[in-house]
């Protein structure tokens, strides 16, 4: 696997495990709001619909207080409305299938919402007369969670093309000077001594081209200084050292040539 793709995807698993960590955070903190908001809710309708029908109830007029109790049930967003004696015996109930639709059935599995149900003590004067339970509907919660969910999973989807893109070009840009001392280091082999010239910003890659430059340069160097040196040696093999004409070995070498027939000739000096 080339660097750059190992470096794509390191990029892309902080990136997600980013949004898997932000999303969770604020999947459970809009779950808390979701459920207190569900509570106070249904205390606040068991409160102000307790004193509603605290009087009629005293008067023992159920008639009334079914009214009241409906009213409230079919205009709000309940799960059961509960009215007791204070022996617990059902007065009068009102309650709503928990039908939730357009939302997928494992998100509700997979994320569910608590829907407590609150009471309150109904009194008229100091006398008790019976207790109130109200039990808001998570329908609504549930759509509210929903959309916020998707919202954050477009948002993140969105995010990250873009940064995925940019990151892809930022890191082809980075390693152009990789790809340079790779063919700096294939032209060594093909003995051609190519320098870079323009030198990356980041530390790290312009010391490797610095280090490669250097090396190339030691490398020409030497090449050079073995050139001199076997063209000494041949010109000390054909050539005599006091008059730096050519010796016996280079007289026989030309006469040898010569004969073969081939055109071929020592090289002296």
């Amino acid at each position: 696997m080339t660097l750059y793709r190992q470096l794509l995807i390191l990029t892309f698993v902080l990136f997600f495990t980013l949004f898997a960590s932000t999303w969770l955070v604020k999947l459970q903190t809009t779950r808390t709001f979701l459920e207190d908001q569900l509570e106070s809710h249904a205390q606040d309708t068991a409160t102000s619909l307790g004193l509603s029908i605290s009087p009629h109830l005293a008067e023992n007029d159920l008639a009334t207080v079914e009214t009241m109790i409906n009213a409230v049930f079919d205009r709000g967003y309940y799960y059961s409305i509960l009215l007791t004696d204070l022996d617990g015996k059902t007065v009068l109930e009102k309650s709503l299938e928990v039908a939730i639709t357009d939302i997928p059935a494992w998100f509700i599995r997979l994320i569910p919402l608590k829907t407590p149900r609150t009471s309150t003590l109904i009194t008229t004067g100091w006398n008790q007369t019976g207790n109130l339970y109200v039990e808001s509907h998570p329908g609504y919660a549930y759509k509210t969670l929903w959309e916020a969910t998707v919202k954050m999973t477009r948002i993140f989807a969105i995010t990250a093309v873009v940064v995925l893109g940019l990151g892809a070009m930022g890191l082809r840009l980075l390693l152009i000077p990789l790809r340079q001392v790779e063919q700096q280091a294939e032209d060594l082999c093909r003995k051609q001594y190519t320098l870079q010239e323009k030198l990356p910003r980041t530390r790290e890659l312009r010391r490797v081209v610095v280090a490669m430059n250097s090396m190339t340069g030691k490398v020409k160097q030497m090449f050079d200084e073995q050139s001199q040196v076997a063209e000494k040696l041949r010109k000390n093999a054909f050539n005599d050292a006091l008059t730096g004409l050519g010796n016996r070995r280079y007289l026989e070498g030309q006469v040898a040539a010569g004969m073969a027939g081939d055109g071929t000739a020592v090289k002296g000096s």
